[in-house]
């Protein structure tokens, strides 16, 4: 009685069971009777069974699993019933399982954070500590790794300041740093002594003493100092004077200053308190300038703590007179009384006291340079000869003197260790600066030329009568040139030198030299004399138409020129007397027939014997024909010897 019935006419709603009344289509499945097709489906398993259960592989073994479900009516071995694992790979991870610092990085309690600074049991809590005094202030941050700039405490109460304990209360601390409280210094160096901040000639613990009879404790003295702007002044500039404080007991509120300086050097213009130090209330100045004395007030403002630590306070502004030269001085600002009126600094309970002072150091009003001594002249010299580098110069010893600081060390070039300065010009400058900041300096230069000299002596053999001036072509390496040489007869030989400048050579193996209009060449080997060359020799003159011979020609050419009225240098004019004659002829015949040398050997010309009057015309030498004496159509030695037969008559 299920309402199904089993009759072959109901097909469609055929009972399989129909002895059963919990047997028919669309039956309840349950694991009761998990062997049993219950809905007529034809299946029996407990996938269908309404009260089975969903099992999943716990691979890990931590109790909780994941990936696919499978139902079933009975536990299945290594399956659980979550499927909540993130990593069923490792188990320590789980829902719920415990996050630390050594596995940072991975998320143990599948919550989605793989951070375990925030989550980790072991994490340290760190507090920033903006001021370094080791206490922190602020939130939290939970990390694994000390964070930089933070502690592990909270205690700070001020982050911005470093607090010290102040166990005298004299309002210097000692010691550690402290979260809280106390004050912002530490230069207490007797923490239990309220009168003294540091030991001193009291000593912490002994009482105090006032050794300098200034009215005041040693220890609770304020000491106040001069410090110029400069210590080199010179005349017509400005300089400042600043009034410093050491450190005090006590805290200070004001100061009078009664001041004295020097009118004949100084001028003062102004006083005014230093930029963020303590003093910004000018109480009152007077200032004479002719007197040369200050007086002047200062404080602090309203509810300002006044200072204990070292302070910059006031700074005395002057200007340096015209004129004024002045070396050593003595102090040209000290402090003084004015009248009654002292120097005092008053402390913020409005007591005052006499402070130890000290002046303005002695320094220098100077406007004169150094003067440098032992500084050569100009040097221009020829290159050294033997060298192709250049000439030796001797070094100086330079010395400088100021009128105000004596020797001064002198700064300058190094001289080169031998002595060589390279062909050109080389520009050197010495200096030295004297404590004013005043320069004296020297500049030099040393003028190498592209060129060596050479001392050369000549001398004409055979007679001279009289001294003249003779134009001298020198060679020497690929260099010729023609220059003047004066030559003095002395015992009847006629002599001249010169210094000829020649190009740079390392040596010269030989040098020529002649007479443009009188003698051939004649060589020599220059020697190292110093740092030139010198060479000497004799020439031999006879050769008046510059063709280095003495030959045919130069008879046909003397005898052309023979005559009186000629000039000491007139060509064929060989003993530089007023006559082309006979004694100029003697020259011809001593050394007739010779050629000049090129260094030791002959030129390569050969000198003629006779020439034709036919050529003479040819070559434009037609004014020699006269020298054909015997006209027969030759100018040689026939006409040589006919001239000589007609002068000895």
């Amino acid at each position: 009685a299920d309402g199904f019935f089993a009759n072959a006419c109901f097909a469609a709603q055929a009972d399989c069971g129909d002895a059963s009344a919990f047997v028919y289509p669309g039956a309840t499945e349950n694991c009761a009777n998990i062997a049993v097709d219950n809905d007529c489906d034809g299946v029996t398993s407990a996938a269908e069974a309404a009260d089975s259960t969903s099992y999943y592989v716990d691979g890990d073994v931590d109790g909780f699993g994941a990936g696919a479900a499978t139902k079933s009516c009975s536990p299945i071995a290594g399956s659980v019933t979550s499927n909540t694992d993130c990593n069923d790979a490792s188990n320590v991870v789980y829902p719920g399982a415990a996050e630390n610092c050594a596995n940072d990085g991975v998320d143990n309690d599948c919550d989605g954070e793989a951070n375990a600074d925030s989550e980790a049991s072991n994490s340290v809590a760190y507090y920033a500590d903006v001021d370094g005094d080791s206490f922190g202030v602020g939130t939290a941050t939970m990390s694994c790794t000390s964070i930089a700039g933070s502690v592990t405490n909270s205690l700070d109460c001020n982050d911005s300041v470093v607090n010290y304990a102040d166990t005298d209360n004299d309002g210097f601390g000692a010691g550690s740093p402290i979260p809280c409280g106390g004050v912002t210094n530490s230069t207490d160096g007797c923490p239990t002594d309220a009168n003294k901040q540091s030991a001193g000639i009291c000593g912490c613990g002994v009482a105090d003493s006032d050794t300098n009879g200034n009215g005041t404790a040693d220890c609770a003295d304020v000491y106040l100092a001069l410090t110029p702007s400069t210590t080199s002044l010179v005349a017509g500039g400005n300089f400042s004077v600043r009034v410093s404080s050491g450190s005090s007991l006590f805290a200070m509120g004001g100061m009078q200053l009664a001041m004295r300086f020097d009118t004949t050097n100084l001028e003062l213009i102004s006083v005014t308190p230093v930029v963020g130090g303590p003093f910004t209330v000018e109480i009152g100045e007077q200032i004479d300038n002719t007197a040369g004395t200050l007086r002047y007030a200062v404080g602090i403002s309203d509810g300002d703590a006044g200072y204990q630590l070292a302070s910059d306070l006031c700074d005395l502004h002057f200007a340096v007179r015209a004129n004024a030269p002045l070396c050593g001085s003595t102090p040209l600002v000290t402090f003084g009384s004015v009248g009654t009126f002292t120097t005092r600094v008053v402390r913020v309970t409005g007591e005052s006291q006499v402070p130890m002072v000290s002046n303005l150091a002695s320094f220098n009003l100077d406007i004169i340079a150094p003067v440098l001594s032992g500084v050569p002249s100009n040097v221009s010299i020829a290159a050294d000869a033997g060298s192709i580098y250049g000439a030796y110069v001797s070094g100086p010893t330079i010395s400088a003197s100021d009128n105000c600081d004596g020797a001064l060390a002198v700064v300058g070039p190094t001289w080169p260790s031998d002595g060589m300065f390279p062909i050109g010009t080389t520009t050197l400058t010495w200096s030295a600066t004297d404590s004013s900041g005043n320069i004296g300096t020297a500049t030099r230069t040393i003028t190498v030329a592209n060129h060596q000299l050479l001392d050369l002596s000549m001398s004409f053999f055979g007679g001279m009568s009289a001294g003249s001036t003779r134009l001298i072509r020198v060679k020497a390496g690929a260099d010729t040139q023609i220059v003047p040489v004066v030559f003095t007869v002395s015992g009847g030989v006629g002599s001249g030198s010169k210094t000829v400048q020649v190009p740079v050579a390392a040596s010269y193996s030989c040098v020529s030299a002649k007479d443009t209009v009188h003698s051939i060449t004649q060589s020599a080997a220059p020697m190292l004399s110093g740092v030139r060359y010198s060479a000497s020799m004799v020439v031999r003159q006879g050769d008046s138409n510059d063709d280095d011979l003495i030959d045919i020609v130069d008879f046909g050419v003397f005898l052309t020129d023979r005559g009186g009225g000629k000039a000491a240098d007139a060509r064929s004019n060989f003993n530089s007397d007023a006559l082309v004659n006979t004694a100029d002829f003697t020259f011809l015949t001593l050394s007739f027939f010779r050629g000049g040398e090129t260094c030791g050997a002959f030129n390569g010309a050969m000198p003629r014997e006779r020439v034709s009057v036919r050529e003479l015309r040819r070559t434009g030498q037609g004014e020699l024909i006269a020298a054909d004496l015997n006209g027969d159509g030759w100018v040689d030695l026939a006409d040589m010897q006919l001239y000589m037969q007609l002068a000895g008559q």
